[in-house]
């Protein structure tokens, strides 16, 4: 929300991360139906990892999440990180 949407680069940015993010509603039994092509985006066949990011959902094909898990960032970076947004 912070960037300036006048500003071209900004606009573009804004676009690209926005891309492919929907909106969807739960049926009368909680379900959510994701379109095909987010699910080929992420490759996820049948088993899917649902993770909490902020005040939304994200949907992981478990092996590319675990891929991701693995090269994450150290314990230097976390505390880096932790201490620019006063954690």
């Amino acid at each position: 929300m912070s960037l300036n949407k006048i500003k071209s680069k900004h606009r573009n940015f804004i676009r690209s991360i926005l891309r492919y993010t929907i909106h969807s509603k739960f049926d009368r039994q909680g379900r959510v139906q994701i379109p095909d092509t987010l699910l080929d985006y992420a490759e996820i066949e049948k088993e899917v990892e649902i993770i909490g990011f902020g005040t939304k959902l994200e949907l992981w094909n478990p092996k590319k999440l675990q891929d991701i898990d693995d090269n994450s960032f150290d314990s230097e970076d976390f505390e880096d990180l932790a201490n620019d947004i006063s954690f």
